[in-house]
C-alpha cells in the first residue's frame, strides 16, 4: 500500500483527503459562529444548508472509499477534485467568504 500512496496518483488523492478534511473542519467551524447560524436560522435555512452540505461532502467521501488504491485512475480523481471545487464553490456562496485552505 505505501507504493501505491507514494505514486503521483496516491499523492494526489491524499491531498485530496486533505482538501476534504479541511473543507468539512471550516464548515463546521463556520456553523458555530453565531452569526452565521442566526442568520441561517432567520432565514429558515439552517437544516437545509447543513443537510445539503453534508449530504455532498458524503457523497464525495464515498467516492474515496469506493477507489481502488491499487489502481488508481487519474479520471476518477479528476472526479472527486472537481466534486469538491463544487462544494467549495457551494460554501464560499453561503458564507459570503473565500474558503482558503490553511
Amino acid at each position: 500500500m505505501y507504493n501505491d500512496l507514494t505514486s503521483a496518483e496516491g499523492k494526489y488523492l491524499l491531498y485530496l483527503i486533505d482538501n476534504i478534511s479541511d473543507l468539512e473542519n471550516n464548515f463546521n467551524e463556520i456553523l458555530k459562529d453565531r452569526d452565521f447560524k442566526l442568520k441561517l436560522v432567520l432565514y429558515d435555512e439552517y437544516e437545509s444548508i447543513k443537510s445539503d452540505f453534508n449530504n455532498n461532502l458524503n457523497e464525495i467521501k464515498r467516492s474515496v472509499d469506493r477507489l481502488n488504491l491499487k489502481s488508481l485512475d487519474t479520471k476518477e480523481l479528476e472526479k472527486i477534485a472537481s466534486d469538491i471545487n463544487i462544494l467549495i464553490n457551494y460554501f464560499e456562496k453561503i458564507t459570503d467568504s473565500k474558503y482558503v485552505v490553511e
